[in-house]
């Protein structure tokens, strides 16, 4: 009994639980396999593609990574039901195949770790879909899937220069540049088994891979108490209970423009041979100090720190705040490397945290010096940058710094990869071009597919057509590499591809029969002159509308048996080209004899109510327990139940049901209830609406209602904060409370 026939003989007769779609089509391609027409089943054609595949393509990643491809009795059935079916003339049956089927296991860090977000700091587990991270290139992108969490994978602790750490998993991907100066992604395994060698000329170790810089984050500008440069000067050279700052003689005039230039009142004293100090805004006896009285504001009087509100400021005032640093604890050598030297930690932690947020690595040391005669231990953190992006605005420290930095600035060593404890981890997609975020508080840059891989493989070598042009598809050309690079790991894992098949600039070559795989996007400067013999699309339901898809399908006349192969999940995306292709699919299956050359496999619950019954998850998983784990998918499940804002992408990503961006956190359980408050008793009509605050802002509900046979509209208001969050702030002496608003007042006056 062939692969083909187990498989679809098993569903039909119910020994494989499926859904109603998979059911009918199983048994219309039983129907055409026993009783053949214009069409038969050839199972030497069907089975070639598959002993090609499982000879000559290796596992590109994990714990498999290297060994041959193993495919699944699902796996195997399709493809022979795809390849096999052919005319007399052994030309082939189906030019098009789609398979909706749930997602796989995905790839993570360490739910601990920080996330930088436009709002401050989220840990990578409180994370969700319609958040917004920064990617690489120091934009605020949107979150458009997370998965659960991951436990008992091989974990690593991955180390950067500088001393930077992330904890990942084993198959989390990282784009590096290697010593050949090429830009690779690779898994924490593939890193972690050669990152770094000895140099040959004996002088310490070489590092092999580099991850990119990000681009300084913007963050939105800030309404701040104090302006960040003046800041930056008192948490240097201040005194940490008054406006007074010991200064350098050199330095004292320069000093007073540049504060009188923000605005300041600069009172000067002088103190014979020592240094002498300035205070700011010096006033009468009871009268209020603008610049006392913003520090007391931030809560940094006899608490020096670097608040959350400078760090998360704009890029110009961060570089302010810099700058002010760095005129009195900073330092620049004559090779043009800088230095900040503190004795608080705290500070030093702060200031290394606002050089990466602006792009700048650095490292961090501690030494033991004299103060006041006493031995006590201070610390330096090192960095480079340039006159272009200059940390200093005394003159004297300014011309120090080269004119422009070295390229490789631009990307930061991993220096060491050690294996890890097991943690729980979680992976994130954003919609970035280059799917790349930034995590921890360093701002460490870090990414966001087989089967695909191995068909285009098999279509380039094993098809017997000559040049074959062979596509990945997606809108954004970052994203189409996305399943090329897959297919090029492959090719590099198995000796025998690797010999005949070369990566040129834009594609892989295969000099034998002259064809290519090739990575192509809607956004391709021209699409003119394809002349495609298969095309892989891999989640179509990303791909918003149906321009590239309508082209490929055109530029696909001339060739003899073309195939396009389409591998997705479920989308948010409504009304795209998702939504059209699964109807047509689904319209097949129920009458093949609309499109006799379309081959459509569906995987899905047949209800909602059955997304927690683990019988039934196979439905939408069919490598669910290989491929895909059950761990994995309960995981999933039990978070949606406790978190609904997640049942959604459950439901749309492991159970390929219809879900959209309005309907992901309310259900219409929780809205329709007999629950009512006195004062509505007399209302019929309401609409009501939420806003939820994250780290700043307040709650606010708001509720319009009417009367019978009354035509005014009554209107209730609602705002709130967490109790425990103006307690805390109160503790910490912001008499302001977190957004710089008087929220204890609002609360005295009944507003809140």
């Amino acid at each position: 009994m062939t692969e083909f026939e187990q498989y679809f003989t098993d569903i039909y007769n119910g020994k494989i639980t499926a859904c109603h779609k998979m059911q009918k089509q199983s048994e219309n391609l039983l129907k055409v396999y026993t009783c053949p027409d214009k069409y038969h089943f050839d199972y030497d054609i069907a089975n070639k593609h598959i002993r090609f595949i499982e000879k000559f393509c290796c596992f590109p990643t994990g714990e498999k990574m290297g060994k041959p491809f193993e495919m699944e009795l699902f796996q195997k059935a399709r493809l022979q039901a795809l390849f096999g079916f052919v005319d007399d003339n052994d030309i082939r049956q189906y030019n098009e195949c789609i398979i909706v089927e749930g997602r796989k296991n995905g790839k993570a860090l360490s739910l601990d770790t920080d996330i930088p977000t436009p709002v401050g700091f989220k840990k990578m587990n409180d994370i969700v879909v319609g958040d917004y991270v920064f990617g690489d290139d120091g934009k605020a992108h949107k979150v458009i899937c997370v998965s659960d969490i991951f436990k008992n994978h091989d974990c690593y602790k991955i180390t950067f220069f500088g001393g930077y750490e992330i904890i990942a998993d084993a198959e989390h991907i990282w784009r590096v540049k290697n010593k050949k100066q090429k830009i690779v992604d690779k898994t924490t395994a593939e890193l972690a088994k050669h990152f770094k060698r000895f140099r040959k000329d004996g002088k310490g170790t070489e590092y092999l891979y580099r991850v990119p810089v990000t681009q300084p984050i913007e963050y939105s500008e800030k309404v701040l108490p104090l302006d960040p440069y003046t800041f930056g000067i008192w948490l240097g050279d201040g005194t940490n209970d008054s406006t007074a700052i010991t200064v350098g003689k050199e330095d004292l005039n320069e000093l007073v423009s540049l504060l009188e230039n923000q605005g300041h009142k600069v009172t000067k004293y002088f103190h014979g041979d020592r240094s002498p100090t300035i205070k700011l805004d010096v006033v009468g006896v009871g009268q209020p100090n603008k610049s006392l009285d913003a520090l007391k504001e931030l809560g940094v009087i006899k608490n020096k720190h670097i608040p959350i509100a400078y760090l998360t400021s704009s890029i110009k005032q961060r570089y302010e705040l810099l700058c002010g640093l760095m005129d009195t604890d900073g330092y620049c050598s004559k090779n043009g490397q800088c230095e900040f030297c503190q004795k608080d930690e705290r500070i030093i932690d702060d200031f290394r945290s606002l050089l990466s947020s602006l792009g700048i690595v650095s490292s961090k040391n501690r030494k033991t010096v004299i103060c006041n005669g006493k031995e006590c231990i201070a610390y330096y953190v090192r960095f480079h940058t340039d006159k272009t992006k200059p940390c200093f605005k005394f003159r004297r420290k300014f011309e120090r710094l080269k004119n422009h930095l070295n390229k490789r600035m631009d990307w930061n060593s991993i220096i060491d990869i050690k294996k890890a404890d097991t943690v729980d981890c979680k992976c994130i997609a954003i919609d970035s071009p280059s799917h790349l975020y930034l995590a921890s508080r360093n701002y460490i840059v870090t990414h966001n597919t087989s089967e695909c891989a191995t068909v285009e493989i098999d279509m380039l070598i094993n098809d017997n057509e000559n040049s074959p042009q062979i596509y990945n598809l997606a809108t954004k050309l970052d994203q189409a590499k996305l399943g090329f690079t897959a297919c090029h790991k492959m090719i590099q894992k198995s000796p025998l591809l690797a010999k005949h098949i070369k990566k040129r600039a834009a594609d892989l070559y295969f000099w034998n029969n002259l064809g290519y795989i090739k990575a192509l996007a809607s956004e391709t400067s021209s699409l003119d002159g394809l002349d495609v013999h298969c095309a892989i699309i891999d989640e179509l339901a990303a791909i918003r509308d149906r321009d590239l898809y309508d082209l490929i399908k055109q530029a696909m006349g001339a060739r003899r048996q073309p195939i396009l192969f389409t591998i997705t999940t479920n989308g948010f995306v409504r009304n795209g080209i998702f939504d059209a292709q699964y109807d047509y699919a689904a319209k097949v299956i129920d009458n093949p004899q609309q499109d006799e050359h379309y081959l459509p496999f569906i995987y899905e619950l047949d209800s909602p109510d059955e997304w927690d019954k683990e019988d039934c998850w196979i439905k939408a998983n069919p490598g669910l327990g290989t491929i895909k784990s059950y761990d994995y998918l309960r995981q999933m499940v039990s978070k949606a139940k406790i978190d609904p804002s997640f049942k959604p992408t459950v439901f749309v990503k492991d159970f390929n049901l219809k879900e959209n961006p309005s309907s992901r956190w309310l259900t219409y359980e929780d809205a329709h209830n007999e629950a009512m408050t006195p004062e509505f008793y007399d209302f019929r009509y309401c609409i009501g609406g939420f806003d939820a605050a994250d780290s700043i802002d307040l709650n606010a509900a708001k509720a319009i209602c009417m009367k019978p046979g009354d035509p005014h509209l009554y209107i209730k208001s609602m705002y709130w904060i967490p109790s425990f969050v103006i307690e805390e702030q109160n503790a910490k002496g912001n008499r302001n409370g977190r957004d710089w608003v008087p929220y204890d007042l609002w609360i005295a006056q009944g507003y809140m």
